[in-house]
Protein backbone atom coordinates (compact mmCIF):
# COMPACT_ATOMS: atom_id res chain seq x y z
CA UNK A 1 0.00 0.00 0.00
CA UNK A 2 2.81 2.48 0.87
CA UNK A 3 4.43 1.52 -2.56
CA UNK A 4 1.44 1.88 -4.06
CA UNK A 5 0.91 5.47 -2.47
CA UNK A 6 4.09 6.47 -3.31
CA UNK A 7 3.56 5.17 -6.65
CA UNK A 8 0.19 7.08 -7.05
CA UNK A 9 2.19 10.36 -5.60
CA UNK A 10 5.34 9.84 -7.90
CA UNK A 11 2.43 9.35 -10.85
CA UNK A 12 0.60 12.83 -9.24
CA UNK A 13 3.86 14.52 -9.43
CA UNK A 14 4.66 13.41 -13.03
CA UNK A 15 1.59 14.73 -13.54
CA UNK A 16 2.04 17.99 -12.21
CA UNK A 17 5.35 18.46 -13.47
CA UNK A 18 3.80 17.67 -17.22
CA UNK A 19 0.78 20.12 -16.25
CA UNK A 20 2.97 22.71 -15.32
CA UNK A 21 5.06 22.20 -18.29
CA UNK A 22 1.78 22.38 -20.31
CA UNK A 23 1.06 25.48 -18.41
CA UNK A 24 4.41 27.14 -19.05
CA UNK A 25 4.23 26.34 -22.49
CA UNK A 26 0.69 27.57 -22.71
CA UNK A 27 2.10 31.04 -20.76
CA UNK A 28 4.62 31.10 -22.95
CA UNK A 29 2.34 31.15 -26.18
CA UNK A 30 0.26 33.62 -24.74
CA UNK A 31 2.95 35.96 -23.95
CA UNK A 32 4.03 35.19 -27.67
CA UNK A 33 0.26 35.68 -28.65
CA UNK A 34 0.34 38.25 -26.57
CA UNK A 35 3.46 39.99 -28.35
CA UNK A 36 2.34 39.70 -31.41
CA UNK A 37 -1.15 41.39 -31.05
CA UNK A 38 0.87 44.22 -29.30
CA UNK A 39 3.41 44.47 -32.72
CA UNK A 40 0.64 43.99 -34.63
CA UNK A 41 -1.97 47.23 -32.91
CA UNK A 42 1.65 49.54 -32.84
CA UNK A 43 1.86 48.35 -36.94
CA UNK A 44 -1.68 49.22 -37.37
CA UNK A 45 -1.35 52.83 -34.83
CA UNK A 46 2.07 53.59 -37.14
CA UNK A 47 -0.01 52.65 -40.59
CA UNK A 48 -3.13 54.27 -39.25
CA UNK A 49 -0.75 57.74 -38.08
CA UNK A 50 0.85 57.49 -41.85
CA UNK A 51 -2.29 57.13 -43.08
CA UNK A 52 -3.60 60.33 -41.31
CA UNK A 53 -0.69 62.40 -42.30
CA UNK A 54 -0.75 61.07 -46.03
CA UNK A 55 -4.41 62.13 -46.12
CA UNK A 56 -3.52 65.91 -44.36
CA UNK A 57 -1.06 66.34 -47.18
CA UNK A 58 -3.09 65.72 -49.58
CA UNK A 59 -5.58 67.66 -47.97
CA UNK A 60 -3.40 70.62 -47.99
CA UNK A 61 -1.81 69.97 -51.54
CA UNK A 62 -5.84 70.03 -52.38
CA UNK A 63 -5.94 73.34 -50.87
CA UNK A 64 -3.35 74.40 -51.91
CA UNK A 65 -4.81 73.36 -55.69
CA UNK A 66 -8.01 75.44 -54.43
CA UNK A 67 -6.36 78.57 -53.93
CA UNK A 68 -4.45 78.46 -57.22
CA UNK A 69 -7.50 77.84 -58.75
CA UNK A 70 -9.70 80.33 -57.04
CA UNK A 71 -6.57 82.83 -57.73
CA UNK A 72 -6.39 81.74 -61.58
CA UNK A 73 -10.45 82.05 -62.03
CA UNK A 74 -9.60 85.48 -60.61
CA UNK A 75 -7.20 86.29 -62.87
CA UNK A 76 -9.27 85.02 -65.62
CA UNK A 77 -12.48 87.10 -65.00
CA UNK A 78 -10.33 90.52 -64.30
CA UNK A 79 -9.11 89.65 -67.63
CA UNK A 80 -12.61 89.30 -69.15
CA UNK A 81 -13.78 92.23 -67.34
CA UNK A 82 -10.70 94.38 -68.67
CA UNK A 83 -11.30 93.09 -72.66
CA UNK A 84 -15.19 93.79 -71.55
CA UNK A 85 -14.74 96.85 -70.53
CA UNK A 86 -12.39 97.91 -73.76
CA UNK A 87 -14.94 96.21 -75.83
CA UNK A 88 -17.20 98.74 -74.35
CA UNK A 89 -14.88 101.55 -74.95
CA UNK A 90 -14.37 100.51 -78.20
CA UNK A 91 -18.26 99.97 -79.14
CA UNK A 92 -18.94 104.01 -77.69
CA UNK A 93 -15.85 105.23 -79.89
CA UNK A 94 -17.64 103.29 -82.63
CA UNK A 95 -20.97 104.30 -82.40
CA UNK A 96 -19.16 108.32 -82.16
CA UNK A 97 -17.32 107.66 -84.74
CA UNK A 98 -20.50 106.65 -86.94
CA UNK A 99 -22.35 109.57 -85.57
CA UNK A 100 -19.29 111.68 -87.10
CA UNK A 101 -19.13 110.31 -90.41
CA UNK A 102 -23.08 110.32 -90.62
CA UNK A 103 -22.98 114.14 -89.85
CA UNK A 104 -20.07 114.14 -92.55
CA UNK A 105 -21.93 112.34 -95.28
CA UNK A 106 -24.81 114.35 -94.62
CA UNK A 107 -22.85 117.80 -94.60
CA UNK A 108 -21.14 116.12 -97.77
CA UNK A 109 -24.74 115.32 -99.54
CA UNK A 110 -25.45 119.43 -98.42
CA UNK A 111 -22.48 120.63 -99.79
CA UNK A 112 -23.52 118.04 -102.97
CA UNK A 113 -26.99 119.65 -103.27
CA UNK A 114 -25.10 123.22 -102.93
CA UNK A 115 -22.67 122.64 -105.35
CA UNK A 116 -25.74 121.01 -107.86
CA UNK A 117 -27.89 124.36 -107.10
CA UNK A 118 -24.31 126.33 -108.15
CA UNK A 119 -23.45 124.37 -111.14
CA UNK A 120 -27.36 124.94 -112.53
CA UNK A 121 -26.86 128.71 -111.43
CA UNK A 122 -23.70 128.56 -113.42
CA UNK A 123 -25.75 126.50 -116.45
CA UNK A 124 -28.17 128.95 -116.11
CA UNK A 125 -26.04 132.12 -116.62
CA UNK A 126 -23.88 130.50 -119.26
CA UNK A 127 -27.47 129.98 -121.29
CA UNK A 128 -28.13 133.11 -120.38
CA UNK A 129 -25.13 134.90 -121.63
CA UNK A 130 -24.97 132.34 -125.04
CA UNK A 131 -28.51 133.79 -125.68
CA UNK A 132 -27.28 137.29 -125.12
CA UNK A 133 -23.67 136.02 -127.54
CA UNK A 134 -26.84 135.40 -129.94
CA UNK A 135 -28.67 138.46 -129.52
CA UNK A 136 -25.39 140.34 -129.95
CA UNK A 137 -24.68 138.29 -133.16
CA UNK A 138 -27.81 139.29 -134.25
CA UNK A 139 -27.59 142.58 -133.66
CA UNK A 140 -23.71 142.84 -135.11
CA UNK A 141 -25.71 141.66 -138.18
CA UNK A 142 -28.83 144.04 -138.03
CA UNK A 143 -26.12 146.73 -137.80
CA UNK A 144 -23.92 145.93 -140.29
CA UNK A 145 -27.17 145.23 -142.85
CA UNK A 146 -27.86 148.78 -141.37
CA UNK A 147 -24.18 149.79 -141.93
CA UNK A 148 -24.61 148.86 -145.79
CA UNK A 149 -27.84 150.23 -145.89
CA UNK A 150 -26.79 153.60 -144.54
CA UNK A 151 -23.35 152.87 -146.48
CA UNK A 152 -25.56 152.72 -149.55
CA UNK A 153 -28.44 155.67 -148.53
CA UNK A 154 -24.73 158.01 -148.58
CA UNK A 155 -23.28 156.53 -151.39
CA UNK A 156 -27.03 157.52 -153.65
CA UNK A 157 -27.28 160.50 -151.83
CA UNK A 158 -23.30 161.38 -152.48
CA UNK A 159 -24.31 160.84 -156.49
Amino acid sequence: EARQAREAAAAVKLEREAMAELASDAALQAKRASEALSAAAAERATAAEQSEQALEGLRQELAAQGREAERRIQEVQAEVEARVAALCETEAKLEEASARAKAAEEQCEQVHAELEEERQAKQAVQDQLVEVGNRLAKAEEASASLQAVCEGLEARSAD
